[in-house]
């Protein structure tokens, strides 16, 4: 996780995924797709270039892929297009699009310091189970973007490929997840 996105992150997030209840943090997701997502996920900015971890969020049938990020550069929706075709899911990737004057007159900053300065460009993106963009990138402005979606999709794209199903190897490889909350300061004492 970069520096910036951990000071927002880390009093909520100790383990970098978050796993979205289907009943709880999908709901408002599904009501604006109109349709009732099985399972959703979160993997925070550039976690998503841990694959172990893509792995786990695999295992966990995942169907709405969220990736939210601070990483506005041209790699990130070919990142984005990967995770959803290797997951075969649909990838959501949301990049703040961010301007000077968004920050008090006051605080300087190293792209400029004109109200119009661009500090992030965004580039959100919806991306199919087979990798297709459906929606943006979109960059230099505020957007919702909007796509529809084809739950059917995730089960016609996992047909020939499945990474955590049919073509898992799991004679070959295996993972174990630990999802128990872990303190991130532990004190040990010596006992003498």
């Amino acid at each position: 996780m970069t520096a910036s996105a951990r000071i927002v992150t880390a009093a909520v997030v100790q383990a970098g995924a978050i796993p979205f209840d289907a009943d709880a943090c999908v709901d408002k997701a599904c009501r604006l797709i109109g349709d009732a997502a099985h399972a959703g996920g979160t993997v925070i900015c550039w976690e998503n270039y841990m694959p172990m971890l893509r792995m786990a969020m695999y295992a966990k049938r995942i169907e709405l892929y969220c990736a939210p990020t601070a990483d506005d550069r041209d790699t990130w929706l070919p990142s984005m297009r990967h995770v959803a075709l290797e997951g075969r899911c649909f990838g959501l990737s949301a990049c703040q699009f961010l301007r000077k004057d968004a920050f008090p007159a006051g605080v300087r900053v190293s792209l400029g310091d004109s109200p119009d300065a661009v500090l992030m460009r965004g580039g959100s993106a919806i991306v199919s189970p087979l990798g297709k963009v459906l929606a943006g990138p979109h960059f230099d402005a505020e957007t919702i973007l909007t796509a529809e979606l084809d739950l059917g999709d995730i089960g016609r794209a996992k047909f020939d490929f499945d990474v955590s199903g049919h073509y898992a190897r799991p004679h070959v490889f295996q993972s174990t997840v630990n999802e128990a909350p872990m303190a991130p300061v532990v004190i040990a004492s010596s006992k003498s």
